[in-house]
């Protein structure tokens, strides 16, 4: 409450100095601004009460949840209005893709450079880009990355992103269309009740459906190594047969090898 003075009035000194003793919180005030009328008088019992709220009000503000609303310029990103449903699919060679041309498919990855290149006309072509040796920096491709190393090829090209990237909620999708990917593949650890808790997170924060991909049928890559472990180097022995690992409990792992020999070790059954 203020008052008139009667006797001594209050100085902007003695409210700064009041106002500032928050010795028993985590906070410290910078700079304290005092827009005060003339020969006025405050009980210190009043300033110390209106530091206690001041103090009790960031408390509560900061353990609230954050509100996100959609920055202006998310509409810069590919994202849904609704939510619809459309199919990708992965291919090797082109028998492959003379099978799947035809039907309805947005997206066709492929991980085969030279069969890419061939078959960039097709504007619904990706290149699965190698995460163990990438090609380098890409200009003005259709991509699809699955490491860290790659996003800055997102910046430059039409990028969509694996699911070794993880994604698992709605702040990592955020994270991800700001680097400028188009589609993220969620993790496939992630159940379709959780998928759905992400998706309207995403809408609730941003205002949008995010465009996301989820893995309905194929094997999951468990690991890629440099190491062959069907032969030497360059020994092609994985070109006239099928291999694959086996553990002691008698699951199959299948292994593909890639164009350098690199082993891409799959899950011993199939998604669904």
């Amino acid at each position: 409450m203020v008052e008139q003075s009667k006797n001594k009035p209050v100085t902007k000194e003695q409210i700064t100095e009041n106002l500032a003793k928050l010795g028993n919180t985590p906070y410290s005030a910078e700079s304290i601004e005092i827009d005060m009328d003339e020969n006025i008088f405050i009980p210190r019992s009043v300033l110390n009460e209106a530091r206690r709220m001041a103090v009790t009000a960031l408390n509560d503000a900061r353990t609230l949840a954050p509100i996100y609303k959609k920055k202006n310029d998310i509409d810069i990103f590919n994202v849904n209005d609704t939510k619809e449903i459309s199919y990708s699919c992965m291919i090797e060679n082109i028998s492959q893709y003379e099978i799947v041309k035809d039907y309805d498919f947005c997206r066709i990855y492929i991980n085969d450079y030279k069969l890419y290149s061939e078959l960039n006309d097709n504007k619904r072509v990706y290149y699965a880009v190698d995460s163990v040796h990438p090609r380098g920096n890409f200009d003005d491709e259709r991509l699809l990355i699955g490491s860290t190393g790659s996003l800055l090829n997102a910046k430059y090209n039409v990028t969509n992103s694996d699911y070794f990237l993880n994604a698992r909620n709605s702040y990592s999708l955020m994270s991800l269309y700001n680097t400028g990917i188009d589609w993220v593949t969620i993790s496939p650890e992630t159940t379709v009740e959780q998928i759905g808790k992400i998706t309207d997170g995403y809408n609730t924060r941003y205002g949008k459906y995010p465009n996301i991909e989820y893995i309905v049928y194929g094997r999951i890559q468990l690991m890629v190594t440099k190491h062959c472990a069907i032969g030497e180097p360059v020994c092609n022995k994985c070109k006239s047969a099928d291999y694959a690992l086996e553990d002691i409990k008698g699951n199959i792992y299948p292994i593909r090898t890639d164009e350098k020999c690199c082993n891409h070790i799959y899950s011993d059954i199939m998604d669904k």
